[in-house]
């Protein structure tokens, strides 16, 4: 795995969070590419821990922003290999970067073909509600955004918004 992508190469980015939904997309986005022959960007955010607590919360110990970005690489490399199946003839690099997940995902699939996320499979009674990452990402991607669902069998997915200058119809999840 290699932390560039080849210029020019048609590509497929997918964000990925180590949650399972995530690793379902990871997956679809795995068997997409290779079925396109396009290079799999594998994506993960990170943003420093003592960032996300109060003030005034006590900080029994800190990580260094270091050990943040490997704690990040180590829950990407895993991902990775729980959700690629080995043997499948998919070229994977990965982005490891500090930000908040939907900035860093739209800053990385600019002239992608799509970008892949996951989203938890609705209860039965519940409507499908997108998450803020993916409602973020669906309204500024420059290329389509598929949605794949946790529990998403191979080549089930669901485009939910495509970009204004392809003027397709936005498709819902259920």
């Amino acid at each position: 795995m290699m932390a560039h992508h080849a210029e020019g190469q048609q590509r497929i980015v997918v964000g990925v969070s180590g949650s399972p939904a995530s690793r379902a997309a990871l997956a679809w986005a795995a068997h997409e590419a290779h079925a396109r022959q396009a290079l799999l960007l594998a994506v993960h955010a990170w943003e420093p821990t003592h960032l996300l607590r109060a003030p005034y919360a006590p900080a029994p110990s800190h990580r260094t922003a270091g050990e943040d970005q490997d704690l990040a690489q180590r829950t990407l490399d895993i991902a990775i290999a729980d959700a690629v199946p080995a043997g499948l003839d998919v070229e994977v690099h990965t982005v490891v970067a500090q930000g908040l997940p939907a900035a860093v995902l739209l800053q990385h699939c600019g002239q992608a073909l799509m970008l892949v996320l996951g989203h938890r499979a609705p209860q039965r009674s519940a409507p499908v509600s997108a998450g803020p990452v993916t409602r973020v990402c669906t309204a500024r991607a420059c290329c389509p955004v598929v949605s794949v669902p946790t529990e998403a069998p191979a080549g089930h997915a669901r485009r939910t918004a495509a970009p204004a200058e392809h003027n397709e119809r936005a498709l819902t999840s259920g």
